[in-house]
């Protein structure tokens, strides 16, 4: 997914309590929680906000991390958010050469599958 789409589909959520629809600091018991655990959004996505970041395309060669996650508190649920990839994030990677998705500083990055009927 691009940047530019998340943003849509974010902005396009109307959500008004973020704790019926993420998992933030307030609710999550610092754990990630199993998809589709709260309610989806108006939208009918789960998870768009909180439980882990998503990770999406800038552009062809720039990934960011969009949304909240499981250890933000509720107010950083915005669409506005972005986590700039950098090399504190693979610090510790024990791979050679480091994954180009896995981020061992990062265990609430994760990314959203989409599929075209």
């Amino acid at each position: 997914m691009s940047e530019s789409e998340w943003q849509r589909v974010c902005q396009a959520d109307t959500r008004v309590e973020v704790d019926r629809f993420a998992w933030t600091a307030v609710n999550s018991a610092e754990k990630v929680h199993t998809v589709a655990s709260l309610q989806h959004d108006p939208m009918g996505l789960f998870d768009l906000q909180g439980n882990v970041s998503e990770w999406v395309l800038r552009s062809p060669d720039c990934a960011v991390l969009k949304g909240a996650n499981f250890t933000d508190p509720a107010e950083l649920a915005t669409c506005d958010r972005s986590i700039e990839d950098t090399d504190a994030l693979s610090d510790g990677d024990p791979q050679v050469p480091t994954s180009q998705w896995w981020r061992v500083g990062a265990p609430w990055a994760g990314f959203r599958l989409v599929f075209e009927d």
